[in-house]
């Protein structure tokens, strides 16, 4: 029996929310600034981290994610506040806004709200930068005022797809149970793509014994390709204790003798990414990004993964976002890298980001060298060097 879905509203005082500078925001996020219209989502994925979030409101648990979905009905009214003092601060500098972070922009109510249409209203008329990502060819409703935004390279959108068109049927019930189509949203980027508004697609998550496979992989990047889009971002399915609690009560249902498979997987012989949520061991990731690389080589689009294995990127999915986004982990290693073995100092990587990001500013510059006097900033990465000379840290690339 399918559970009903409860829309409740709700007030919000503030619409905008900037992320705060942790080790794993500089390392992961080319954006700051987010804005999350609704908190739930109808999508309901089994892989879903974001239902943490249920705690925070009244009256709600994180079982009830997908059916207990709360609309910010003052949203615009917050945020035009917002927009008036942000603006009249001397540094302003525009920079891009993640429309849903926590949640999905385009899920089915926003048919009936419209905040997000009105908020791309917004970002039109005060030319603020966003980006978006979203498993809903609902986005093709707004391709004007995306497309006004792209024209001032001020828009970029991104479409999660997970399945290849052949390969979702006999897992969409389970992974994706109330999400578009493949279909329709390989057929929102070819709409995005024709109205010369910069595209990108997270293959992310994909799920280990179910859509990690070459067959589903090959077929759905070639499929991407076809829309025309050449950025994409990889990545494989992460558990922390309350994702792998829903995730497994579920397969329970859908296939229990995976059960134990998935919790080898994760937690006997896995590794945990930057200390947070629990990952396959480095040597699966490596196997299965570097195949999926070397199938995005093949076909001829941009390939970029998760986890620290940048020695596999061909690009950087990000570039869409190009000029008022920050750096990732990527262009920290790169900085490095680019030296060809030759010592970087925290001087030398400063100048280089402050050079092709604008919009960095000093707190930023201090949060980034505490990271790296502390020799956090390169966790992880086996091809990184750490070098300490006359009491000075240092780093250095050697070859994998």
């Amino acid at each position: 029996m399918t559970t009903p879905v409860n829309y409740i509203e709700k007030e919000c005082k503030t619409l905008l929310n900037r992320m705060k500078e942790t080790l794993f925001t500089m390392r992961t996020y080319s954006i700051r600034l987010t804005a999350n219209l609704y908190s739930g989502c109808v999508f309901d994925c089994p892989y879903c981290y974001a239902p943490y979030i249920h705690k925070f409101n009244e009256g709600a648990t994180p079982q009830e994610f997908g059916t207990k979905i709360f609309v910010k009905e003052n949203a615009i009214e917050a945020l035009d506040k917002q927009i008036r003092t942000m603006k009249r601060k001397k540094d302003y500098v525009p920079e891009y806004v993640d429309l849903g972070t926590i949640t999905d922009c385009y899920q089915p109510i926003e048919s009936k709200y419209k905040l997000t249409r009105q908020v791309l209203e917004r970002f039109v008329a005060h030319e603020i930068p966003v980006t978006i990502l979203t498993k809903s060819d609902l986005v093709t409703r707004d391709i004007d005022l995306l497309k006004a935004l792209a024209e001032q390279q001020k828009a970029a959108v991104g479409i999660s797809i997970t399945m290849s068109t052949s390969e979702e049927k006999p897992y969409k019930a389970f992974l994706e149970p109330k999400s578009p189509s493949t279909a329709k949203r390989l057929e929102a980027l070819r709409q995005l793509n024709a109205a010369g508004i910069p595209t990108f697609v997270f293959v992310n998550p994909v799920v280990p014994f179910l859509s990690a496979t070459e067959k589903n992989i090959r077929e759905l990047f070639q499929e991407i390709a076809d829309t025309g889009t050449s950025n994409i971002f990889f990545g494989v399915m992460k558990l922390n204790p309350l994702t792998w609690s829903l995730f497994r009560s579920r397969l329970e249902a859908f296939q229990p003798e995976l059960v134990p498979s998935f919790h080898d997987l994760y937690f006997k012989y896995g590794t945990k990414e930057l200390l947070r949520a629990a990952v396959p061991s480095y040597e699966y990731r490596e196997e299965l990004y570097g195949m999926a690389r070397d199938i995005a080589k093949e076909i001829g689009t941009g390939f970029s993964c998760e986890g620290g294995l940048y020695h596999l990127w061909l690009n950087d999915w990000a570039e869409c976002e190009k000029g008022f986004n920050y750096p990732t982990g990527y262009h920290f290693w790169k900085a490095v890298k680019d030296r060809n073995g030759e010592l970087l100092d925290f001087d030398g990587l400063a100048q280089e980001l402050t050079q092709h990001y604008p919009i960095l500013k000093p707190a930023y510059l201090d949060s980034l060298a505490s990271f790296w006097k502390q020799d956090l900033l390169f966790t992880e990465l086996n091809d990184i060097e750490r070098i300490e000379l006359d009491g000075q840290l240092m780093y250095r690339w050697i070859s994998a």
